[in-house]
């Protein structure tokens, strides 16, 4: 087997596809402690390794998501020192660097170069060679929405890597999503994966054709909504992250966790297995649950 193929091959095992133990530190520790200076490694690293994609999203609290293209996702964990920055799956460890804006991990003697994304510094993969994203996690990090005919479609991109979909036809569905050379691919797991880019400021996502989705501002919709149903406290706490929980002491079951999209004509909540329509009036969100409800913050 020559050299090439050994390297991508120890490559590919220590960056997605291995299982791995999220309760262990890079170092030992658990919990995936940041001590050091971890700001400058938080965010997503990508590159190339012969005609699979890769990544690396190191999350500020510890835990990392690291993607392929020909196998998915998984979890694991980060921790940063003085000398660097310490990636650990399960029984694999392993030590990088930052060099020249480029995240370098060792491995096996050899380095492998990963470009943070939203760098224009140049490719990177093994060796230096090779080509790499140029365009930003942050750019599409975001709810982004479409309606076409009778069908909306949302799409929320996380900046940690987790996505929330949805579709008027199929609901809610959390998914994963990263940069690639070409722009983003969205997974959702049992259904598929979604190719998109960025074109004068929309998200254009190939869904069966090339339809163009616009960012739309979510901050008047988060927080925690409280109202009464059927004499009973209802309240709904909406997410950022596109995330949502509600309660009632009169429904069944009386906690509800769930996701949540803002749409072109108002937001949509996925309580359990309902979906509720809603809209701002005033400092009021009015949803639509056996009958009109009014929240308030």
């Amino acid at each position: 087997m020559n050299k090439i193929l050994v390297l991508l091959l120890a490559v590919l095992t220590l960056i997605a596809f291995v299982a791995c133990d999220t309760g262990n530190g890079g170092s030992g520790g658990t919990g995936g402690s940041t001590d050091g200076n971890p700001a400058a490694y938080v965010g997503m690293w990508t590159g190339t390794m012969g005609p699979v994609t890769v990544s690396i999203t190191l999350n500020a609290d510890g835990s990392l998501l690291a993607y392929n293209s020909a196998e998915g996702y998984v979890d694991g964990s980060w921790s940063a020192s003085e000398s660097g920055v310490s990636i650990s799956f399960g029984d694999v460890e392993t030590t990088g660097k930052l060099e020249n804006g480029k995240l370098v991990i060792i491995f096996d003697g050899e380095n492998i170069y990963l470009e943070k994304s939203g760098s224009n510094s140049g490719s990177s993969s093994t060796g230096g060679n090779g080509s790499g994203s140029t365009e930003g996690n942050i750019s599409y990090v975001g709810t982004w929405t479409v309606t076409m005919e009778d069908q909306v479609l949302c799409i929320t991109l996380n900046a940690n890597g987790t996505c929330v979909a949805y579709n008027s036809d199929e609901g809610f569905a959390e998914a994963n999503w990263n940069v690639t050379n070409s722009g983003v691919t969205i997974t959702i797991p049992g259904v598929g994966s979604l190719d998109g880019k960025l074109e004068n400021g929309k998200l254009v996502v190939n869904y069966g054709q090339d339809i163009p989705l616009t960012k739309v501002d979510t901050a008047a919709y988060v927080g925690t909504w409280k109202g009464t149903l059927g004499g009973a406290t209802l309240s709904f706490t909406l997410n950022a992250d596109g995330t949502m929980s509600g309660y009632s002491p009169i429904m069944e079951p009386t906690n509800i966790d769930g996701f949540w999209t803002v749409t072109n004509d108002g937001v949509m909540i996925g309580a359990g297995e309902e979906n509720v329509s809603g809209t701002l009036q005033g400092d009021k969100l009015v949803i639509n649950f056996n009958g009109q409800i009014e929240l308030t913050k």
